[in-house]
């Protein structure tokens, strides 16, 4: 019924709008849309309704009535209108092919972006704008190409236009193409030498850029203009290059000019392989030879540098020679200063090896390094004769001391007997001449009169133990003596001295031991409170210097030093009251002696600094004073200059004081000045004899005083090094001597330094060794530990007490070693007292780990002493070697030393004893190797 209505009801009634939207059958709505042409209302439907059959149909209803096709439909205004607010892709595609109106089907195509729609409507549209319009908007090649095929017969101006854009496209895309193409090519060019054939190619494509720069877009010219200046840089840079070249083959062969002016050259003086290195750096530097030209450089450069190296080569082959002769030279000269006996072989072996040494092609140097050696070669049989005397004097001395030492036991001597035992043993040691007979009847002489020395000996024990009662009652009565503490102390040192001293001849019963010793002890208690009141004496001492200080600096900061009313006299009167102030001053605690020093000398020095224009002028005045009275020394009227040097004394005295050493100069040149006056010129030379003679005494006391240093042993020898300083700095200090005496001075004393500082070293090593040796002990008990965590629980325990009471008995090492041996000992300890088997198990594979390690260290040991490995571990020494070598040229290490290697191989040693591993096969033969190695390097030592 209601779709019936509808039928009924014209376009304009309200209530055909009110079913179109709000009735609730489709078909009803349907119907009453079919008579609505309202467009605003058909596009809200067409979106909105929901049955999608009349969401369809509104869709076609409305391109109907936009196309124009319907005869109810709106104007074309109404129309584009609404074809502006909102329009689908579909419909305005299907707008442009069904549109009424030209205007209507432009209006849609310009709305669209769809390039083959706007090809086909430029052949098919019936409006020759539309095509036109259409065509405007084709640029793909392929659809103007079509366009212009398609519409030949239909629109030939459509045909000519399509085909006219096609071909200017055409032409513009090859133009682009072009333009490409010259840029990649400009940018791939390089230059390759003045007769290389990219010359003419760069020419050929600048002229062909020209004829196309103006179709470029700034981009390109941007880019082909860059490729162009980078063409032109690297043009200029071969050029570069080529003066490059030939400024660094001149200086090659300058350098081999210098090389073959010389005569030898030394092979380690790393100079020239630097320079041939850093040459041929900056060849390969300048890129590879590109031309005909840079090629014919390469050549000239790699032949000069083969001669260059052909030249360093003979001349390190002619300074290898002539260093094997000096090294035989210093052989010898060794051989010569050696103490102790020079063997007749040794001398014969030296004469062999130079025999066999290659003469020198300079006749000069050989003959010079011949001299040398005869000079030497005579000194040793020199040497060699007087040592067979002496021997013939060592047999008389020890058949005369064995007859002695037989004496002195009939009599009863039996500290003569031990002396003459020591010396006979001293010289059985040292005398090599002797038969194996003779020996064996002074052996069989000794052991005779070895058991009467051991009668008289214990004797001497009971006296020795005797004396020991009686020093015991004098300690214990130290106390009941009432001595000063200082002189408490001294004696008990001194009784513990004498204790020590009877020790030499068999140690005393403990029990008297304890009884000793705790006398001391109560001897020395009083002495302890006495100590520390010195204690805080010293601390007295540095309240009274700060207390000095902190005036020196109120003082400073108090007073208007730019003020002229400043008393300089005062200013230098105070300056030296407080220096004899602070002399005056007792000592200080070592640990504070430093901070209050510096801060009195700082405070000091600003003192000074203030008063010294006015020393200066000083200085100045009295210098004029010196100069006056040394004119007067050639003042003829003798009268007249004594008067006025008098009167010159008088002026001397000083306002302010200078430094004393200051003071000292100037008064002696005064007072030179001043002699020479009274006593001439003869008197003052006489006077500068005296003081030369002088100054020789006292450099020949320190000289002397240095060899009793050099001398010393043990403690005393390390404790001697500051006197050592103070010696050498009154030796330097001291004035000039008489030039006769001066160089034999020098000479000694430059051999008495050298002789303690060589004992000093020694004693070093010595210290150093006997460190090292501690450290291996403790290191082969680890060892042991370390060789029971593969064993049985049973063998554990005795063994780990066992160890670890040799482990107290050990002597200590310095604290940097201590800490990580003692660490490798108690993990050793903590694993095998442990219940878990983890704990072991975790330890073990720990020590297998190392093994590389150890392995590593067995072979710098035997590095150091300079054996060889086994073969199977050559290729990691020679990779251990080159990377040390590498590093020292890295670091610029100098060369390898005795030194170097002795540190080396104490390195390895203690890092060997603080490194574990298990007690295999492949262990115990590391183990073996090492201590092989360690016992070549220490063993002497």
């Amino acid at each position: 019924m209601r779709k019936q209505a509808v039928q009924e009801l014209t376009a304009a009634d309200p209530i055909l709008q009110q079913l179109a939207q709000e009735d609730q059958d489709p078909e009803v709505r349907r119907s009453a849309l079919a008579k609505i042409n309202d467009l605003t209302l058909l596009t809200l439907r067409a979106s909105i309704d929901p049955a999608a059959e009349v969401r369809d149909y509104v869709h076609n209803r409305l391109a109907v009535l936009l196309s124009g096709q319907a005869s109810d439909a709106p104007n074309l205004e109404q129309r584009l209108r609404l074809l502006e607010q909102s329009a689908t892709t579909e419909l305005l595609q299907q707008l442009v092919r069904d549109g009424a109106e030209p205007e209507l089907r432009l209006a849609a195509l310009q709305r669209l972006n769809q390039e083959a729609l706007y090809a086909e409507r430029a052949v098919q549209d019936p409006a020759a704008q539309v095509r036109l319009q259409a065509l405007a908007q084709v640029h793909s090649l392929p659809l103007l190409e079509q366009v212009a095929r398609e519409s030949r017969k239909r629109d030939k101006r459509i045909s000519r236009t399509a085909r006219e854009r096609f071909e200017s496209a055409r032409q513009e895309q090859q133009r682009q193409q072009q333009i490409e193409e010259l840029c990649d090519a400009m940018e791939t060019l390089r230059w390759d030498g003045e007769t290389g054939p990219n010359a003419v190619r760069f020419a050929k494509l600048d002229e062909a850029w020209l004829g196309l720069a103006e179709f470029a877009p700034e981009t390109m010219r941007a880019r082909f203009q860059k490729a162009r200046e980078a063409f032109n840089t690297n043009f200029k840079t071969s050029a570069a290059r080529r003066h490059a070249r030939l400024d660094l083959l001149q200086r090659v062969q300058a350098r081999l000019q210098e090389l073959q002016q010389l005569e030898q050259y030394d092979p380690e003086d790393s100079g020239l392989q630097t320079f041939l290195t850093d040459a041929r750096t900056e060849w390969d530097a300048l890129g590879p030879a590109d031309d005909a030209e840079a090629r014919r450089l390469q050549r000239d450069f790699e032949q000069v540098c083969g001669q260059l190296h052909e030249q360093w080569r003979k001349l390190g082959q002619h300074f290898a020679q002539s260093r094997r002769m000096r090294l035989t030279l210093a052989d010898a000269e060794h051989l010569l200063q050696r103490s102790g006996q020079v063997l007749d072989s040794d001398v014969t072996e030296l004469e062999q090896r130079w025999r066999h040494l290659p003469r020198l092609e300079t006749k000069a140097l050989q003959t010079e390094l011949e001299q040398q050696f005869e000079r030497i070669l005579s000194q040793l049989r020199a040497r060699l004769q007087r040592q067979a005397e002496r021997k013939e004097q060592e047999q008389e001395a020890l058949q005369t001391s064995m007859d002695e030492l037989e004496q002195a036991l009939n009599e009863g001597e039996l500290q003569q007997a031990l002396d003459l035992q020591k010396k006979i043993k001293e010289l059985l040691e040292h005398n090599i001449s002797l038969s194996r007979r003779q020996i064996s009847q002074v052996e069989h002489r000794l052991q005779a009169a070895a058991g009467v020395i051991g009668q008289l000996n214990g004797w001497r024990r009971w006296g020795t133990n005797q004396a020991r009662e009686h020093l015991i009652e004098n300690v214990e009565q130290l106390l009941e003596q009432n001595l000063a503490p200082a002189e408490l102390a001294r004696q008990v040192q001194a009784a513990r001295m004498a204790w020590k001293e009877m020790d030499s001849g068999g140690v005393a019963p403990r029990a008297l031991w304890k009884r000793f010793d705790t006398a001391c002890e109560r001897a020395y208690e009083p002495c302890r409170a006495y100590f520390q009141e010195q204690a805080a004496l010293r601390q007295q001492h540095l309240a009274e210097r700060q207390s000095l200080c902190d005036d020196l600096q109120q003082w400073l900061e108090q007073t208007d030093w730019s003020s002229s009313s400043v008393d300089w006299r005062e200013v230098s009167s105070r300056i030296q009251k407080t220096q004899q102030q602070w002399r005056q001053i007792g000592a200080v605690n070592r640990a504070e002696r430093r901070a209050i020093e510096k801060r009195y000398q700082g405070l000091l020095q600003q003192v000074q600094g203030k008063l010294q224009p006015q020393i200066e002028q000083e200085l100045a005045r009295r210098a004029a004073l010196i100069e006056r009275a040394r004119q007067l020394a050639e003042l003829e009227d003798v009268h007249a200059a004594i008067e006025e040097i008098k009167q010159l004394q008088v002026d001397w005295k000083p306002r302010v004081l200078a430094a004393r050493r200051r003071e000292q100069r100037l008064w002696k040149e005064f007072r030179a000045a001043c002699d020479a006056v009274f006593a001439r010129r003869q008197a003052a030379q006489e006077a500068q004899q005296v003081e030369r003679e002088s100054n020789l005494a006292q450099r020949e006391a320190a000289v002397a005083a240095i060899q009793e240093l050099a001398a010393l042993h043990g403690t005393e020898l390390m404790q001697a090094q500051a006197q050592y300083q103070q010696l050498r700095e009154q030796w330097e200090h001291t004035g000039p001597v008489p030039r006769n005496a001066q160089a034999a001075n020098e000479r000694a004393y430059k051999a008495a330094c050298a002789a303690f500082e060589q004992a000093l070293q020694q004693q070093r090593q010595r210290e150093e060794n006997a460190q090292l040796e501690a450290l291996g002990q403790r290191a082969q008990i680890c060892q042991q530990l370390e060789a029971l965590l593969t064993a049985p629980a049973a063998e554990v325990s005795a063994a780990l007490e066992a160890a670890c009471s040799a482990w107290q008995q050990l002597p200590p090492v310095k604290p940097a070693l201590s800490k990580q041996i003692e660490a490798r000992f108690a993990q050793l300890c903590e694993a095998l007292q442990a219940d878990s088997e983890e704990a072991r198990q975790a330890l073990v594979q720990s020590l297998q780990a190392q093994q590389a390690q150890k392995r590593q260290l067995c072979l710098r040991m035997e590095i150091a002493a300079r054996l060889e490995s086994p073969p199977e571990f050559a290729q990691e020494r020679m990779q251990y070697q080159v990377a040390r070598l590498s590093q020292s040229l890295t670091e610029r290490s100098a060369r390898p030393t005795a030194e170097n290697s002795t540190a080396e191989a104490q390195a390895a040693a203690e890092e060997w004893f603080l490194t574990g591993a298990l007690g295999d096969e492949q262990a115990q033969a590391l183990e073996q190797r090492f201590n092989k190695a360690y016992e070549t390097v220490f063993g002497a030592s």
